[in-house]
């Protein structure tokens, strides 16, 4: 009997696997209710703000992101709940990794 090659059956490999998608879970667990604290921050500090003002509430011993898109979806997270709302506006990142890209402007709820 020969071995689909889509099919690995080796259950030391798989619990390891496991291993690793739970620690990426809950680092990323981790991350979003962060980003959700620095989110609240800055929602009270201003009452419009891009992402990049979110980035500057981050603790300096916050969890890293695997990928920095993560605060996107902290983004919508909150404003699935409430916390905050879009606006129709945007303005240029600060970052330099993204080129003075448009963000669009938020807004606390």
């Amino acid at each position: 009997m020969t071995q689909l090659p889509f099919l690995l059956l080796d259950a030391d490999a798989s619990r390891a696997a496991l291993d690793r998608s739970l620690a990426r879970q809950s680092d990323a667990l981790a991350f979003l209710a962060v980003a959700t604290d620095a989110i609240r921050a800055t929602a009270r500090a201003q009452p419009d703000f891009i992402v990049d003002d979110v980035w500057r509430h981050m603790p300096d011993d916050a969890p890293a992101p695997r990928d920095k898109r993560a605060m996107g979806l902290a983004m919508r997270q909150a404003a699935s709940a409430g916390l905050i709302r879009a606006t129709d506006g945007y303005r240029q990142s600060a970052q330099v990794r993204c080129h003075a890209n448009p963000r669009r402007v938020w807004r606390r709820a």
